[in-house]
């Protein structure tokens, strides 16, 4: 760190007087590139990490998780653990259900230290292999962790030594891991806590930003290949801190293939031209009046499907997509004089055009890059058809309606316990199977799968959007609530601009929508209900039962309604406004 604190770097000569700060506060943050640190937006965190959450001091079953989670890619931080053991700190990696827990216990998927007075071990839960352990436990050492999430592999030194967990250890060769066969895909990332209820637990970690850790070592003043953070001791190379400026570079623009737009019906002829590119799908929503939930798609013409009724699609509303926009006339439920609405638009890729992956011929607009399509076929009531959707990747939601008939639509999603279950878009049901649904088979990188129910595949014209994450722009998932104004935290890997949810087990809670357009603020206050035409409820910056922070990594609910927080699996769609690379909180 340097040893100017307090000086004009201008040369103006401006110079602040420094008072009850030293070098170690620094850290090597800045506008445009963040470290991780410890998460403390995660339930029972709040009061547990101190020194700019780098430091856990305090007693009670907690974990922290670092606010940098990537699915890809070689990282290395440091931790450094006082000499006061009792209590079982622990600290290492995680690897799945993370949004879910909240303690460092062996529930938790991972390759945790667990250090006690008097000894140590490493333990493994879950996928994988462990190879090494750690030996007798003296005190004062610098454990230093070497993680390559594309092939599952885990390093850990003490002291900058690599051989002291496995003999013949090298990261940078790939040689001897700790810990091999870990899971890949996955956000992996820095694990710290305790789980006494009793003692405190004093653990320091460094993803990067300081070496020192706030003033307790000495720096060795080593930096990655990249040239970023200040170590301890050297990264193995390939292996880079955890900081903004080494997540990788998004595939996806947001705003080049989502957009939500707000506008004010005049009643008469309007154009919205602001959307910035042409919409293939697009999703009205009367914000002041109780008008339905209107949706048109490029394969479907000028018909419109409600997504709050069972109707068949007819040409309800006059909605005509352009190349910058839409087009409305008259003074229906999309452009009714001074009524406020907002509309989400999705890009595909155009008018479409056939698909022969399933046994049913299909007709398909797909964007791969951001992983949508659009789908129309006709079903044939045969459990096992499948059907072509387009993209690159397995869906991992899925809508679907009838376009003739007047059955519901049937919503899979890759939260529910399997794919023999489905949600209804239009109704307050929770989570149900029936003949199965999906014939109980998950979709694969080319086609889905029907059964011989009508919500999926009644013998007529039927439309489906699919949808699969995308780093950087898109998240399909799930999490369990804690039904606490200090809710569960869920990290997207970005800044969310639309949030889909759904209670799936409590019926009488349906699918509801949070965007930034209408709330630009934390806390959010307002939502739309999906399975009704009601008007836009709460008011926007106020704290309410369903409120939530969208931050630059995720979100975290601020209110305990059942409908998005409640202690039962909740599923979700979130669409990015800003990756985390580029992200602030708001």
């Amino acid at each position: 760190m340097s040893n100017d604190l307090g000086m004009d770097r201008s040369g103006n000569g401006n110079n602040w007087t420094v008072n009850n700060i030293n070098n170690t506060d620094q850290m090597l943050d800045t506008p445009t590139n963040n470290f991780a640190v410890m998460n403390p937006l995660r339930p029972n965190c709040s009061t547990a990490f101190r020194e700019g959450n780098l430091y856990l001091r305090d007693s009670g079953s907690v974990m922290g998780v670092s606010t940098i989670l990537p699915e890809t890619g070689k990282w290395y931080w440091e931790v450094d653990p006082q000499d006061r053991y009792a209590g079982s700190p622990q600290y290492g990696i995680a690897t799945e259900n993370i949004n879910n827990e909240t303690e460092v216990g062996s529930n938790l998927d991972g390759v945790k230290i667990v250090a006690y007075s008097g000894g140590n071990d490493i333990s493994l839960h879950g996928t994988g292999t462990l190879h090494g352990s750690t030996g007798p436990w003296p005190s004062d050492h610098i454990w230093g962790f070497a993680l390559d999430n594309d092939n599952g592999k885990l390093w850990i030194s003490r002291d900058g030594d690599w051989t002291h967990v496995l003999s013949g250890g090298n990261p940078s060769t790939a040689t001897n891991p700790t810990a091999s066969g870990l899971p890949t895909g996955y956000p992996v990332f820095g694990n710290i806590g305790s789980d006494s209820t009793t003692y405190n637990a004093y653990i320091r970690v460094n993803f990067g930003a300081d070496g020192t850790f706030f003033g307790n070592q000495t720096s060795g003043g080593y930096s990655d290949d990249n040239g970023y953070g200040d170590f301890k001791y050297e990264p193995p190379s390939g292996f880079l801190a955890l900081c903004t400026k080494n997540l990788p570079e998004p595939d996806v623009k947001p705003q080049e293939h989502f957009n939500t737009v707000l506008y004010t019906g005049n009643g008469s002829s309007n154009t919205i031209s602001n959307v910035g590119f042409q919409p293939d799908f697009n999703w009205i929503k009367c914000r002041s009046t109780g008008y339905n939930h209107v949706l048109n798609d490029v394969l479907r013409g000028s018909n419109d499907l409600f997504a709050d009724t069972t109707n068949a699609e007819a040409d309800y509303e006059s909605v005509a997509l352009q190349s910058t926009g839409f087009h409305l006339e008259g003074t229906s439920r999309v452009n009714a004089n001074t009524d406020t609405y907002v509309a989400w638009n999705w890009k595909a890729n155009g008018s479409g055009s056939s698909n022969t992956n399933g046994t049913i011929t299909s007709t398909v607009s797909a964007n791969q890059d951001a992983g949508f399509s659009i789908v129309s076929y006709t079903g044939n009531q045969t459990a096992g058809a499948t059907v072509g959707h387009g993209l690159s990747k397995a869906p991992e939601m899925i809508i679907t309606k009838s376009r003739a008939g007047t059955t519901g639509w049937l919503v899979g999603h890759n939260g529910l316990p399997d794919w023999s279950y489905g949600l209804a878009l239009n109704t307050t049901a929770a989570t149900w199977s029936e003949n199965p649904l999906w014939n109980s088979t998950a979709p694969d990188a080319t086609k889905f799968t029907l059964g011989s129910d009508t919500f999926g595949n009644s013998s007529n014209t039927r439309i489906a959007y699919c949808f699969h994450s995308v780093d950087g722009f898109s998240k399909v998932g799930s999490y369990t609530g804690n039904d606490n104004a200090d809710g569960t935290f869920v990290y997207t890997g970005f800044r969310v601009a639309f949030l889909l949810l759904k209670n799936t087990a409590t019926a009488g809670e349906g699918f509801v929508i949070i965007n930034n357009k209408s709330d630009p603020n934390n806390v959010t206050g307002t939502y739309l209900e999906v399975y009704g035409s009601s008007a836009e409820q709460g008011t926007a910056g106020t704290t309410f039962s369903r409120s939530i922070d969208f931050l630059s990594n995720g979100f975290k609910l601020r209110g305990n309604s059942t409908e998005v927080n409640d202690g039962e699996t909740m599923v979700y769609y979130a669409i990015a406004e800003t990756p985390q690379k580029y992200a602030n909180a708001r």
